[in-house]
């Protein structure tokens, strides 16, 4: 009878220890989800701010034609401009406008120059094959994708927006860094 005394007793010391040990573990495992949780919550209140920044930015700008973030550093994704045009003080209700590029040129880390391939970048297919037509004193906004095709280069890529086939607003400039 001793030995059911004992051999009871030893299960249950057993079951104390694996039960504090299984505490542990899961007290780890709460602090851990917490602590990314927590991360993943603080960055995504930065990027949302940044985005919130980049809107404010953007629908602050006092120029004719302004883009958002006009130089950026390619990660392997097309990187995404935003064009905007202000169609102000035109003596026509509605104009329209156009994507004219004058130069777009790479320059590499191991001394490569060119000029850019016609496939690397592309504006909203409405500004490059016909027009985007605006009313008077309203707002646009377009897109421009560019997919650098060589690494450790610099591209420049320099357009205009063109109203009604005159040039609108001042050169414009995006830079990319791969």
């Amino acid at each position: 009878m001793m030995m059911n005394k004992k051999a009871g007793m030893q299960l249950s010391i057993n079951m104390l220890v694996t039960l504090i040990i299984m505490i542990v573990i899961f007290s780890f495992g709460i602090v851990l989800f917490k602590t990314v949780y927590d991360k993943s919550v603080d960055l995504d209140k930065e990027v949302q701010n940044e985005a919130n920044q980049r809107i404010i930015d953007l629908n602050t700008c006092e120029e004719l034609v302004c883009v958002l973030n006009p130089q950026q550093e390619y990660d392997g994704e097309s990187l995404t401009y935003v064009i905007r045009i202000n169609n102000e003080n035109s003596v026509n209700p509605q104009n329209d406008f156009k994507f004219e590029e004058s130069d777009c040129t790479y320059s590499c880390d191991d001394g490569t120059l060119g000029d850019c391939d016609p496939d690397e970048y592309e504006a909203s297919p409405a500004l490059t094959q016909g027009t985007v037509s605006i009313k008077n004193n309203e707002r646009d906004h377009r897109l421009l994708l560019f997919s650098p095709k060589h690494i450790n280069c610099e591209y420049s890529l320099f357009f205009k927006i063109q109203r009604t086939g005159v040039d609108y607003g001042s050169t414009q400039i995006l830079w990319v860094n791969t």
